[in-house]
């Protein structure tokens, strides 16, 4: 959100593009997403009580960095916008003080007060921030991890089908879950709007813009000529296999990617199609069943972190590794910690005789 900016005798800074200390204030934004309705002494600058009735929406465009929250001080509701610093006086080096975009803040939040705004004021220490922990009062139970594996398995499956309804013949959707295995990476949602283009459709079914990494070993470029290679081959390809595999067999896969690899297809893109297609389109029954004896086949760099945080011993099968992705996009990335079945308060009511 950071750009600078020139000014007369300095350089003011302001919510564009991320500078490295811009991580720290994140963790300003974490504490506040994740634990401020939950505290209950909370206390501003200025001796006023504070309570968070509403925390927000968190914006990712220029303004205050939380927009629409509710506060209560003492006896006095509010409603406007938060703001973020790590020192006070940058609200006036990031020329806060002159943008009319900052008119509706109502309470800065910051690790240091000092030379700030005459603004309402609370100061957090950021060895009190405790962003980093995870506030879940229980690890997470068999059950809920089976319902997140259902639930993504769900969505893939409605995906699959919905391909399906954009294709011209019966196993053709199978191909072009093939073709967005290939495309994955920077650049995915452009490459599949081509591929889409080429193969006489308006547009792909259910594109999106790729949440990984932003590294990748391919170029674009390349990455589409190898989807020009597989749609030039695609008549030669029998895909009615696969739309009723032998999926309970044990090393099944392990001579079944030869025909694939001469496509350019490597053995990760071919187990990729397997989990988020091959077996979504075979439904519940198989389909959900190959999920829990097929092995991850890579790994995420959120697991290690969100296996401790949700109390899981290890990855297992792909059902437990699809649950953790649920489970990171749904709710940890989002910050929906008061929305997560973890961090719940679970009250018992005594028998009544």
């Amino acid at each position: 959100m950071y750009q600078y900016q020139a000014h007369p005798g300095r350089q003011a800074v302001w919510e564009k593009n991320p500078p490295f200390w811009r991580r720290k204030e994140q963790s300003l934004a974490d504490w506040w997403f994740q634990q401020s309705e939950r505290v209950k002494d909370l206390v501003s600058t200025e001796g006023e009580r504070l309570i968070v009735l509403d925390r927000g929406t968190l914006n990712d465009g220029p303004g205050p960095d939380v927009r629409d929250v509710r506060l209560l001080f003492d006896d006095l509701e509010m409603s406007g916008d938060v703001e973020f610093h790590l020192s006070a006086s940058m609200w006036y080096d990031h020329g806060h003080d002159t943008d009319e975009a900052y008119n509706r803040v109502i309470l800065h939040v910051v690790n240091t007060d000092r030379g700030g705004p005459d603004l309402p004021t609370l100061l957090v220490q950021p060895g009190k921030l405790g962003s980093a922990t995870c506030i879940a009062r229980a690890p997470v139970g068999s059950n809920q991890l089976l319902w997140a594996a259902t639930t993504r398995f769900q969505a893939k499956l409605e995906h699959i089908q919905a391909l399906g309804e954009a294709s011209p013949s019966q196993g053709h959707s199978l191909f072009l879950g093939l073709i967005e295995c290939m495309a994955s990476g920077p650049r995915r949602h452009i490459l599949l709007q081509h591929a889409a283009t080429l193969l006489g459709m308006e547009t792909w079914p259910g594109s999106r813009k790729w949440e990984g990494s932003a590294q990748s070993r391919l170029s674009s470029g390349r990455r589409w000529q190898k989807i020009l290679g597989l749609m030039e081959n695609y008549e030669n390809m029998n895909m009615e296999p696969w739309q009723a595999p032998q999926l309970t067999i044990p090393g099944v896969w392990s001579d079944t990617i030869n025909p694939f690899s001469s496509l350019g297809v490597s053995r990760n893109q071919f187990n990729e199609w397997l989990v988020n297609s091959v077996f979504p389109a075979c439904g519940f029954g198989l389909g959900f069943e190959a999920w829990t004896h097929l092995n991850p086949f890579r790994h995420y760099g959120f697991e290690r972190e969100l296996v401790v945080r949700l109390g899981i011993k290890e990855v297992q099968r792909i059902s437990d590794q699809q649950a953790l992705i649920w489970w990171q996009r749904n709710l940890c990335r989002p910050r929906l910690c008061h929305s997560c079945p973890l961090s719940q308060w679970v009250l018992t009511l005594p028998q009544v005789n």
